[in-house]
């Protein structure tokens, strides 16, 4: 059941960002990168395990549309999936916090992961202009819409009865 939930939320974020939001911000001033935040997320509340299932099923999505050499969109991920793991380490207390102070940190990480894919392969990056427009921007946007999704994937927990790897429910909202 939380291979599909995952797939299924995966799949619909996936179209958002696509056809929604659309290469040029869909009338936004930036371009938020929603399946970044979703992975992150689904590894804040439930665990990195389940951030590689979600990091994996975006990637190959990405990988799908993406002009880049084939497994960027997925090595850029790795990071992602990664950082969800902090929670275990209990830096910030609440989830959400958590969730929002690094939020900009994937999103970054992701990004230049990418960039720096492309110029192995042999694309010309700007890497200044890449910062200053396009990276930064995204960082903020997903910021803000961290706890839009955050709160989405508490009640798909909720919802579906999820449980952390080893038994327990999330922590989430404040509650143990």
């Amino acid at each position: 059941m939380k291979l599909a939930v995952l797939a299924f939320s995966s799949l619909i974020c996936f179209t958002a960002q696509t056809v929604l939001i659309g290469p040029g911000g869909g009338g936004l001033p930036a371009r938020p990168d929603i399946l970044v935040i979703l992975v992150f997320v689904w590894g804040i509340v439930l665990g990195p395990t389940q951030a590689i299932i979600a990091g994996a099923i975006a990637g190959v999505l990405q990988e799908c549309v993406s002009a880049a050499p084939a497994g960027t969109q997925l090595l850029a991920f790795v990071p992602v999936v990664l950082l969800s793991g902090v929670r275990r380490v209990e830096v910030i207390e609440h989830p959400l916090a958590l969730a929002m102070v690094m939020s900009p940190f994937t999103t970054a990480i992701y990004a230049g992961i990418t960039a720096l894919c492309l110029a192995t392969a042999g694309w010309q990056v700007d890497w200044v202009g890449n910062l200053v427009g396009v990276i930064a921007p995204t960082a903020l946007s997903n910021f803000f819409l961290t706890p839009f999704f955050y709160l989405l994937v508490v009640m798909a927990v909720e919802v579906f009865g999820f449980t952390r790897p080893g038994g327990g429910v999330p922590r989430h909202l404040g509650q143990d």
